[in-house]
């Protein structure tokens, strides 16, 4: 399976996956002060996409560059920051020299990158020995409605004979062990906590409108027949599709120390 590319979520990216301001002004304060990214430490972003993360960096004067496999994402982040420095690249074959960076940043991207594990390995040889990367991921509880939703999806799916799986590391756990194996310390900090609203009818939309990456390897019939069938199953199940329930989101960084 190869990693997926975010072409075609160009147009819609940034709209289904901004982050609230106080999450943002957080997730940027934390990288900020762990990565001590004062003036004369550079700093690597992969996956940079359109600049969710890069940007507010970037207008606190961190030197940054990013790299990312979609063009048409670097295209966008370039229309926000004209004289961005960015190249598209494979995470897996970084296209810089051993240790020019200080800090590596890698926010929601291992999930999609196939060789996971040689991206982490170019990651960490691009970077300084002793530097760091800060990895990102959002948690959420398992027992929410949008867990339950997404699990029952996902039975539906696969019962069909398809599959949700991306190509890259499918839990946080994989990729802990993987730099437990390495030698790498890391330390785990929460950054931010905060309640979504949410809609079982809205999430069941989104799906139908392939929001999601892990719908987009899905056969139209496949997903219409899906959705579907989640409909149904949440129509016997809940109140109301249209309900409001409050989801809670933590941001947690690890910070992982390169040794050697």
């Amino acid at each position: 399976m190869k990693s997926l590319t975010f072409d075609r979520a160009v147009s819609y990216y940034d709209r289904t996956r901004a982050l609230p301001r106080e999450v943002s002004d957080a997730l940027t304060d934390a990288l900020i002060e762990l990565g001590q990214l004062q003036p004369g430490r550079r700093c690597l972003e992969v996956g940079a996409g359109t600049g969710r993360i890069a940007l507010p960096l970037v207008a606190r004067g961190v030197d940054l560059v990013g790299v990312d496999l979609s063009l048409a994402m670097l295209a966008q982040l370039a229309v926000k920051w004209p004289y961005a420095r960015v190249a598209q690249a494979d995470a897996a074959c970084l296209p810089f020299l051993d240790r020019t960076f200080d800090v590596a940043v890698m926010v929601h991207v291992l999930h999609v990158i196939a060789d996971w594990q040689q991206a982490l390995l170019e990651v960490q040889r691009v970077v300084r020995p002793g530097g760091l990367l800060l990895h990102v991921w959002n948690n959420r509880q398992q027992d929410d409605i949008a867990s339950r939703l997404t699990e029952r999806f996902r039975i539906i799916v696969e019962a069909s004979g398809g599959s949700l799986d991306r190509p890259g590391a499918r839990r946080r756990e994989d990729a802990l062990a993987f730099w437990a194996e390495q030698g790498w310390h890391s330390e785990e900090i929460e950054v931010a906590r905060w309640q979504e609203d949410y809609t079982p009818a809205g999430h069941i939309q989104s799906l139908r409108d392939r929001v999601w990456s892990a719908t987009w390897q899905l056969s139209d019939e496949l997903l219409a027949s899906a959705a579907d069938e989640l409909t149904r199953w949440a129509q016997a199940e809940l109140e109301s599709l249209e309900r409001s329930y409050p989801i809670e989101r933590v941001m947690l960084i690890d910070s992982v120390r390169f040794t050697g």
